[in-house]
């Protein structure tokens, strides 16, 4: 992403009192992958997408799907791998 996050950051975003602070569109699919959970992103959707979401993954339990979809559904399936923190450079 490469943007440093501080807990202070964090404290931030959550604090009612700091309407200002929000935590950002862009880094939904990035905090989703960390913690290994696509909830937020599934929140986040609009209605349509959920919709197609959710008819992708009832055609993928039926079954009815060509060979190259259902390698991109296993593929889709698998957990995110957790990226290794990224070396901090000197400034």
């Amino acid at each position: 992403m490469g943007e440093r996050v501080s807990v202070h950051k964090l404290n931030e975003f959550t604090a009612g009192t700091k309407p200002w602070a929000r935590f950002p569109a862009s880094w939904v699919w990035c905090f989703c992958q960390i913690v290994g959970d696509d909830q937020l992103a599934r929140y986040v959707m609009g209605s349509r997408l959920a919709g197609l979401v959710k008819l992708g993954e009832a055609l993928l339990a039926l079954g009815e799907v060509d060979p190259g979809a259902a390698r991109l559904a296993r593929r889709l399936q698998r957990p995110p791998r957790r990226r290794r923190s990224a070396k901090r450079s000197r400034r």
